[in-house]
């Protein structure tokens, strides 16, 4: 693994974490709507990548 995916990955981590927390904390302050609509982003975040991973690694059974 080189040190592009080390800092992307890192990166991406570190947003999702952050704008998942951000959700949360807004569903509690009130603002319902802007905090459901954060989480909703993270998981289709989360979503994206597992079907990237996943068809990656259909295509790699093929060759």
């Amino acid at each position: 693994m080189n040190w592009q995916t080390v800092v992307g990955e890192t990166l991406f981590a570190s947003m999702f974490l952050i704008f998942l927390v951000m959700g949360i904390v807004w569903i509690f302050t009130g603002d319902i709507i802007s905090g459901v609509l954060m989480v909703t982003m993270c998981i289709s975040e989360l979503l994206m990548i597992w079907g990237a991973i996943k068809r990656n690694k259909e295509n790699k059974g093929d060759n």
